[in-house]
């Protein structure tokens, strides 16, 4: 498992599979789970989700779920936001002018969605690159407002105050991230105390060939 990095001595491994499913349909397949989940006891979980832009897929619709919340207690959504400020200062100030507009707002633009479909095609949509860091600095409203419901994401181009600031919300007793949508790359820096890993694919496009 991608979760080797986990504290908890025992991990329940769930599939969620989208196969001949309508888009409507995995999201309340996907929102009824982490419901179930929650309500089980078996929170956190990581999500593995292995294209970047499927997790910016599953991001929006989770936050756009105004049910969803799962850390209701005002006093653990400070703690998260006071976590988000501080990160926000050690960004430099010549980027982080572009979160005045939310990032969900922008992935919302067609031309967000042409590029996300581009590189999803093409296989080539969690490499590195000079346009990352700059695609994650936009994001930190996002991440922000997920992280205010108990949801956070992980891919290879997060920015280092993100990948920090989550690794220290999982760690929280009791963890403030409860579910981590996230590539296989999660496990190379990343420690998540696990209960419940999920997969939303076994698969992956390597720009040549489907493989595990």
């Amino acid at each position: 498992s991608s979760s080797s990095s986990s504290s908890s001595s025992s991990v329940a491994a769930a599939a969620l599979s989208t196969d001949n499913q309508s888009e409507n349909e995995i999201k309340l397949k996907t929102i009824r789970m982490i419901n179930i989940l929650n309500e089980q006891g078996k929170l956190p979980a990581i999500m593995f989700i292995l294209s970047r832009a499927r997790i910016l897929e599953y991001a929006k619709f989770l936050l756009q779920d105004q049910e969803l919340d799962l850390i209701p207690h005002k006093e653990d959504k400070n703690k998260v936001f006071i976590e988000f400020q501080t990160a926000l200062c050690r960004i430099p100030t010549t980027s982080t002018s572009s979160t005045a507009t939310t990032a969900l707002d922008e992935h919302k633009e067609q031309e967000k969605e042409d590029q996300a479909k581009q590189r999803r095609n093409s296989g080539d949509d969690d490499d590195d690159g000079d346009d990352d860091e700059i695609e994650d600095l936009k994001s930190v409203q996002l991440c922000r407002d997920l992280a205010l419901k108990g949801i956070g994401m992980h891919h290879s181009g997060l920015i280092a105050p993100i990948k920090e600031i989550y690794e220290r919300l999982m760690q929280h007793r009791p963890p403030l991230i409860k579910v981590l949508l996230a590539t296989e790359t999660v496990a190379c820096g990343v420690d998540t105390p696990t209960k419940t890993v999920v997969f939303t694919d076994v698969t992956k496009h390597d720009g040549t060939e489907r493989r595990l």
